[in-house]
């Protein structure tokens, strides 16, 4: 089968992000259809889709590497952006930084402080029991998976038109399992995850990026390989510390629920 011949492009960066939105909700309602109805392995079906992503991606991709696109636009937030230090770091960057900005404490409200929360981190902690609640497990699941999938398929298209305003191969380069080893560092809250985010996984790449650009006589592979260093050692210190503490991961991770078993 041949590649997809000349590129189209809209000239929108919206438009991009709303694809990346789409086909990131599309692929996660497949894994929901296999995990949560089909009750297939989880961990097989996320690999087994991610590579499918990957596949997708190059193919209809391939006559767009190396093509410059139109990104986001940063813009400072009057007075707040003229702080000095702090400014830079938190008030001068695209719309799509400051929805990530609003949706941490949104997230984090919605589920310590809501009915809907209190539904998840149910059908998350004990599906049975929020079962004969007359909470519809499925649903929840589905949902939770769907949203998921939207936020991945933003933070993907975000790295085209938000950051390096190019696409090529393999772009993403494996950040979504640093995204999973975040989740397991921040024992799954969200506040302690976009800190963890910022500050250890977001520090270390900008750093790998900085060395690179003052050349200090290393290959630059090893600079690249700094961050998924650090996710290893993360994981290898938060899987230790899940382990000692009773706010690990979800009693019902990765576990298909039945009716009527135990």
């Amino acid at each position: 089968m041949a590649l997809p011949g000349r590129p189209i492009s809209s000239g929108n960066p919206w438009i991009g992000i709303l694809l990346g939105i789409c086909a990131g909700g599309l692929l996660s309602l497949v894994h929901a259809l296999l995990t949560v109805t089909l009750r297939a392995d989880q961990v097989i079906s996320g690999i087994a889709l991610t590579f499918l992503g990957i596949g997708l991606a190059t193919f209809i991709g391939h006559p767009y590497v190396g093509l410059g696109i139109d990104g986001l636009t940063s813009w400072s937030i009057p007075l707040l952006g003229d702080i000095p230090v702090i400014g830079d770091i938190l008030f001068q960057h695209d719309t799509v930084v400051y929805i990530t900005f609003i949706l941490i404490p949104l997230l984090w409200f919605i589920l310590q402080h809501t009915a809907l929360g209190r539904r998840v981190r149910a059908v998350g902690e004990a599906a049975a029991s929020a079962d004969t609640m007359g909470i519809n497990v499925a649903r929840v699941r589905y949902l939770c998976i769907f949203f998921g999938g939207v936020m991945a398929g933003l933070a993907g298209a975000y790295l085209t038109v938000g950051q390096v305003n190019i696409w090529v191969d393999g772009i993403v380069a494996g950040r979504g399992f640093m995204a999973i080893a975040v989740a397991v560092f921040a024992l799954w809250n969200p506040v302690r995850a976009a800190i963890g985010a910022f500050l250890l996984f977001g520090a270390v790449d900008a750093l790998q990026m900085r060395l690179q650009g003052i050349g200090i006589g290393l290959p630059f592979q090893f600079m690249m390989m700094i961050p998924y260093l650090t996710t290893v050692i993360v994981l290898m210190f938060a899987s230790s510390r899940a382990a000692r503490s009773r706010l690990g991961a979800p009693s019902e991770l990765c576990k298909p629920y039945v009716r009527g078993e135990r």
